[in-house]
């Protein structure tokens, strides 16, 4: 199965079954699936091999485009929530600015930074 459309159209029942849902606004009773409820419970089910065989290839076409979306936003920066190092390189009085989206990133490039040191000085910058 590849195509999204017949994915959701195979995994929305089983979301509303699930009460994984949102409803309208209007209050018609009308509800949806809260796809990122969703999507996070039915990886906990596949995690736990509890997923139902007939739901995986679904699943796996909607994680896989829901994955791609996030991946695309974050790349844009469209969270708030990267993490952001300044550095003076050598005696450069304007700081270099580099961003990433996890602590891990960040602190792995520190090491490098920090590994890479010898030649030249280099000194991390706080906003404070």
């Amino acid at each position: 199965m590849s195509n999204f459309n017949e994915a959701l159209d195979i995994l929305t029942p089983y979301a509303v079954q699930n009460e994984w849902v949102i409803k309208t606004v209007d209050g018609d009773g009308t509800e949806f699936p809260d796809w990122l409820i969703a999507l996070e419970n039915m990886l906990e089910q596949e995690l736990k091999d509890e997923l139902p065989d007939e739901l995986r290839p679904a699943y796996h076409v909607v994680m896989r485009a829901f994955t791609k979306d996030l991946d695309c936003m974050r790349s844009l920066s469209l969270f708030d929530n990267k993490i952001v190092v300044k550095i003076l390189w050598g005696v450069d009085e304007n700081p270099s600015e580099y961003s990433f989206k996890t602590q891990a990133e960040a602190d792995a490039f520190l090491l490098g930074v920090d590994e890479s040191n010898g030649w030249l000085s280099y000194e991390v910058k706080s906003d404070d």
